[in-house]
């Protein structure tokens, strides 16, 4: 594609931290240098940039329906969104006598 570049980066080892996993903050001065001097070369090209047309997107209110039609109120006209409980049983909170138990300043009952 005439619009992209694929740049290749070859960093030697003295580029990266003692694990060789991430880059020191030479390596990433030199890969900015390098990518910097890529995106130089691309806008000096002389192929003119992909410009995009701006488009408004009107704002949607609360009170105009979604695509998939769902509303806050069921076909009976009850309104959907009451506060949901859970009829679960909970267990009762265990306490422990260990380590961790005994590193709290205070004990739960």
């Amino acid at each position: 594609m005439h619009h992209a570049r694929v740049v290749d980066v070859n960093l030697t080892r003295d580029k990266f931290t003692r694990h060789g996993l991430h880059m020191n903050s030479s390596g990433k001065e030199r890969l900015a240098k390098i990518i910097g001097q890529a995106i130089m070369t691309l806008s000096t090209s002389g192929t003119p940039p992909i410009s995009l047309k701006w488009e408004e997107v009107p704002m949607v209110t609360s009170s105009v329906e979604t695509k998939m039609g769902s509303t806050n109120m069921s076909d009976d006209g009850v309104n959907k969104n009451l506060a949901r409980s859970s009829n679960r049983s909970k267990r009762p909170l265990v306490t422990r006598n260990d380590f961790l138990w005994a590193a709290c300043p205070s004990k739960p009952v």
